[in-house]
């Protein structure tokens, strides 16, 4: 199994090449500091002169369409709602495409060492490094950020993953998400793991469930970078981790009340068996 498109993904080849991962991962920097101060005031921040990416190691490249998989909780979803996501949705949509978006139901699982449960997870696909740093480097979205972290406290896992499973085509409305039913989804941990083999072990999943019937893997993704906030002291500031997320998994399924028998698929056992945490929620809620 590879990357969308059927080829080698530019992780893949990149670890494949290199003798280890230590070397400086690769940036994307998105200068804006030639214009005014006051469109590029983060409040409580002070003033960016660059929004960007960062790889998360030298073995991970950040070239290409990159899905920013945001999984939280809301202390305060009026103000989030309201003064956050009413801006920033429809000034994501200019750069990207939503291929999941709901609010949890249940957790069934959580592995011995688990990872933190949230409340909503949001999968968006964006064609590029570049469109990314593009759109969280605009005005818009630098005057409302201090709403969202009020409003989330913290409690907030956020990482830009390589779309394997999901995202073969780019051309498709950003709306509505690709995801509309019932679904469950995994997010793991796996540090160190190969990206060549977690790629294969995704296309294995992926088939297994085409054979089953009971539902497909409409989302798969790891871990390859996170976003930045450059000051004018030369400070890059990460908004919010990943919380120990590797990789994320979004399973569509026929019937909610599939979901337990889902993970006793033996593809999907084993994939779980191999991970160093995980937790798996179901979702019957979809922010539309």
């Amino acid at each position: 199994m590879t990357a969308c498109g059927g080829n080698e993904s530019p992780d893949a080849a990149l670890q494949a090449a290199s003798e280890d991962c230590t070397a400086a991962p690769t940036v994307y920097r998105h200068a804006i500091d030639d214009r005014p101060v006051a469109t590029r005031t983060m409040p409580g921040h002070g003033v960016v002169v660059a929004t960007g990416v960062i790889a998360r190691d030298g073995c991970s490249s950040i070239d290409g369409p990159l899905a920013a998989v945001n999984w939280w909780t809301t202390n305060n979803k009026p103000l989030l709602e309201e003064k956050y996501d009413s801006v920033v949705g429809p000034l994501a949509l200019r750069h990207a495409r939503i291929i999941f978006a709901g609010d949890s139901r249940e957790v069934i699982r959580a592995a011995e060492a688990p990872l933190l449960d949230h409340e909503t997870l949001a999968v968006v696909l964006y064609h590029s490094a570049e469109s990314f740093s593009e759109m969280i480097g605009t005005q818009t979205h630098m005057s409302v950020v201090q709403f969202k972290e009020q409003a989330v406290a913290d409690a907030y896992s956020f990482g830009l993953q390589r779309c394997v499973v999901g995202c073969d085509d780019l051309n498709l409305l950003p709306f509505p998400p690709n995801v509309t039913g019932p679904a469950l989804a995994v997010h793991y941990s796996l540090p160190g793991a190969d990206a060549a083999d977690v790629d294969r072990a995704f296309g294995v999943v992926r088939d297994a469930l085409a054979a089953d019937g009971r539902g497909t893997l409409a989302f798969a993704g790891r871990h390859i970078g996170t976003s930045f906030h450059e000051f004018e002291d030369g400070a890059r500031t990460r908004p919010f981790e990943t919380e120990g997320v590797d990789g994320t998994l979004v399973f569509e399924l026929n019937d909610l009340g599939d979901a337990r028998q889902i993970l006793q698929i033996p593809e999907v056992t084993e994939f779980l068996d191999n991970t160093a945490a995980d937790l798996a929620v179901t979702f019957d809620e979809f922010e539309l």
